[in-house]
């Protein structure tokens, strides 16, 4: 019975991301969502009580796993230029291998969604990620004259711009869309990046 239970579930939030990706969370219906996963409106109720509780749950899903992976990642290791690159680089894979993760980011963001729209772990790896730039200028490894809360969001942007305006870049050059340019542009950011935080001898 349970796993028919989570199958269901599952089902729900693979259709519910789907709807949510298309329209967005303001203009998806729950009707929409009971249909493309061949449920009733009730049995969503019964899972995930509103439209908001659906939409939180499927960005839950896409965001939590990376989200634990960076604090363990996180914990115990001294702020230095190896886990920064670490950490980049887990954040530009994840958002490599989850395009959906960058759409429904680009929808919060779209849709002027309030705080409540954003996963609670989010601000939780916020504040450790500027907590450990803050260890990183205590140490002498990152330059003491930058808010580590700004070096946190250049980091995050640098990451997250690309998976969202790559397009962009290719129009704008002239680039063919079979080209890989993932690889080339993580090295150049990371490269930029780092130079630009690292403490001067």
């Amino acid at each position: 019975m349970k796993r028919n239970a989570d199958a269901t579930r599952a089902a729900i939030l693979d259709a519910a991301e789907r709807v949510f990706l298309r329209h967005g969370f303001s203009a998806a219906s729950l009707s929409d969502i009971a249909k493309e996963a061949s449920v009733t409106k009730s049995l969503i109720h019964h899972h995930f009580h509103s439209k908001q509780g659906l939409w939180e749950a499927v960005k839950e899903r896409r965001f939590i796993p990376y989200a634990e992976r960076q604090l363990e990642m996180m914990q115990g290791a001294p702020a230095s230029a190896e886990l920064v690159r670490t950490s980049f680089g887990a954040f530009f894979q994840y958002l490599r291998d989850n395009p959906e993760l960058v759409r429904i980011l680009a929808w919060v963001f779209l849709e002027g969604q309030d705080e409540e729209a954003y996963v609670p772990l989010d601000k939780r790896l916020m504040t450790a990620a500027a907590e450990k730039f803050r260890e990183g200028q205590e140490a002498g490894t990152i330059r003491k004259d930058l808010d580590p809360r700004f070096v946190l969001f250049v980091f995050v942007g640098l990451v997250q711009h690309w998976f969202q305006d790559q397009a962009h870049f290719r129009r704008s050059f002239d680039i063919p869309d079979g080209a890989d340019l993932n690889d080339a542009y993580h090295q150049a950011a990371l490269d930029i990046f780092l130079r630009g935080v690292r403490a001067r001898p």
